[in-house]
């Protein structure tokens, strides 16, 4: 049903002899490049292709709602600044390779795997991990606080040990005084 008017009136349904950026869910920039790629409950099927990483001014992924099986792309283009995933069926691990631009990254509500180790560090400018309610073991790494603009991490819902790092909690507190001083 991805394209009907219900869903998304004014836009093309996909596949037809329009520009994609017509197509229902995309959003491009003044050069005719795909810039957002959103289709949130939208009962899509299968898995992400990992093609995905073609579309090099991408900054915004919202597949979140949806059906989707399968892994998580290992490459994405380094513009990616917000993938929204959450709410779909994915398992395996989380890739260590996801873009350091992101700043949100939503996988809550899946059947992911693993430790967090290789991909917190990887990731210096999120501010928004929801991570919650998948499969994911191990401890929360203390590398979590080399994301210095982290203002949300949810972890809950998971096999994970431990407590969010000292360091972390005082980075945040002291992000809230410089907010409210301000």
């Amino acid at each position: 049903d991805c394209g009907g008017s219900k869903a998304f009136p004014g836009a093309e349904p996909w596949l037809n002899k329009e520009s994609e950026c017509a197509w229902a869910g995309i959003a491009c920039n003044a050069r005719s490049e795909v810039r957002n790629l959103e289709l949130p409950d939208n009962n899509l099927r299968g898995t992400i292709p990992s093609e995905i990483h073609v579309f090099e001014s991408l900054d915004i992924i919202g597949l979140e709602d949806n059906k989707l099986e399968g892994t998580i792309p290992e490459k994405f283009n380094e513009s990616l600044i917000r993938l929204r995933l959450n709410n779909n069926r994915l398992t395996g691990d989380i890739p260590s390779t996801l873009p350091p631009r992101l700043i949100a990254l939503y996988l809550n509500s899946n059947e992911l795997e693993g430790t967090l180790d290789g991909v917190i560090g990887s990731l210096p400018n999120m501010r928004q991990l929801q991570l919650n309610d998948n499969q994911l073991e191990g401890d929360i790494p203390d590398s979590l606080a080399e994301m210095k603009n982290l203002r949300i991490a949810r972890f809950e819902e998971n096999k994970i040990r431990g407590s969010m790092p000292d360091k972390v909690c005082r980075q945040k507190e002291d992000a809230d005084d410089a907010e409210s001083d301000g």
